[in-house]
């Protein structure tokens, strides 16, 4: 579900989890954040999927200008087959940020 957010200007801490469906063959699944649609914002987490379910996680600290600003937690996989997000009791996607300073 997307939610917009509108956040006061000052510096964020974003931190991103994104669970991914086991593999029966190995694929690189990564996930990293994106500011405003187009800039994307180090650093990623990457590495190649195994036959469990699996996470990746990331986070960046981030100045937001308080009107216009958003950020995008993005997935991605590279594979013939399809790396599927997971959602159950055990896994889930999950954006949080925290507030550091404002401006």
């Amino acid at each position: 579900e997307f939610r917009r957010v509108l956040f006061r200007s000052g510096y964020y801490r974003f931190f991103g989890t994104v669970a991914f469906d086991a593999q029966t063959t190995g694929v690189t699944s990564e996930c990293w954040f994106r500011l405003n649609g187009s800039t994307p914002k180090a650093p990623a987490s990457r590495d190649v999927g195994s036959a469990q379910d699996h996470t990746r996680h990331t986070t960046i600290m981030q100045y937001m200008n308080g009107t216009t600003d958003y950020v995008e937690l993005i997935a991605s996989q590279n594979s013939a087959g399809a790396d599927t997000t997971n959602v159950d009791v055990q896994y889930t996607s999950v954006l949080e940020w925290e507030l550091i300073r404002r401006v």
